[in-house]
């Protein structure tokens, strides 16, 4: 019998190893998968999202040793105080401990969206990385440095908005997967139900999302088109990006502005936002991504 697009999420997450780690006073959860040892992988999952982003991509990589975590304030992992903030640089020096803990001197680094800008920011701070690997994400959209004060201003009126608030509560299962289907990020059904196995919570309330509500906030600084093109250009790996055709333009349009020097790839592929997550290119971008292992 055919096995569904579910049932296929299932086996995969069966086959993964629960592991834990501690960072900045942070407990850090995630799974690894063993597919081979050759390759050692960490991936970084988008906002919004957790871990089982990468549940649809493991099976059909090869010969990976890959441990996927869920970022600050994400699934598993801790949030973090309401003193601190979810700026994406702060994400690097987590990643960084978990690095340590895992005993990898070099490794390859695949992110997701947010979790690409996460990954491109420790590739150039950190000299660890033997590939980078982005899907559909790059580096943040630069802003000029007269926007600072305003940004400024946004954030910290952000951070007392969402720290005051609740979650919000969903009366049916269906209802809470609806709004990530449907939201600004759309997603799949089948995607959705995957992310809701870890990331959706049920208390007398209702169904409610884990992720800390304070990521829905501005960030307190924005990085300036030269801070960047610095950043970019300190990676010593080549960066390889897979796009959604759609945003192609965009993508080779903000690279070209930038100026950069780096050995960056692009490669484009239909679908959607979540293209490691969709069953009509989950294969395609494995495909892709073994390839550049395998380079």
């Amino acid at each position: 019998m055919r096995r569904t697009l579910l049932d296929r999420y299932a086996l995969n997450s069966a086959a993964a190893e629960p592991v834990s780690f501690a960072a900045r006073g942070l407990s850090f959860a995630g799974l690894r998968w063993h597919n081979g040892a050759a390759n050692k992988v960490l991936a970084l999952h988008g906002w919004m999202d957790n871990c089982h982003s990468f549940l649809p991509l493991v099976a059909h990589l090869e010969d990976v040793d890959l441990v996927a975590i869920d970022l600050a304030g994400h699934g598993l992992s801790s949030h973090r105080s309401p003193d601190a903030a979810y700026n994406i640089w702060q994400d690097v020096a987590e990643i960084w401990e978990i690095q340590q803990q895992l005993g990898w001197q070099k490794f390859t680094l695949v992110g997701h969206s947010r979790g690409a800008m996460i990954a491109t920011l420790f590739a150039a701070t950190l000299d660890h990385i033997e590939r980078l690997v982005l899907i559909d994400g790059f580096m943040p959209i630069a802003v000029a440095e007269t926007d600072a004060p305003n940004q400024l201003a946004l954030a910290i009126r952000d951070n007392q908005r969402f720290s005051a608030g609740k979650p919000r509560f969903y009366q049916q299962r269906e209802e809470a997967l609806a709004s990530r289907i449907e939201g600004p990020l759309k997603l799949s059904a089948e995607a959705a139900a995957c992310l809701a196995d870890r990331g959706l919570l049920q208390s007398e309330q209702g169904f409610y999302w884990s992720a800390d509500r304070r990521l829905r906030g501005a960030s307190e600084f924005k990085l300036t088109s030269g801070h960047i093109t610095a950043f970019v250009n300190a990676c010593a790996c080549a960066i390889d990006i897979i796009v959604r055709r759609d945003r192609a333009e965009a993508f080779q349009s903000a690279i070209a502005k930038l100026g950069v020097t780096a050995d960056i790839t692009l490669s484009l592929m239909p679908g959607s936002h979540h293209l490691h997550m969709d069953n009509d290119t989950v294969e395609a971008v494995a495909d892709k991504i073994n390839g550049i292992l395998a380079g």
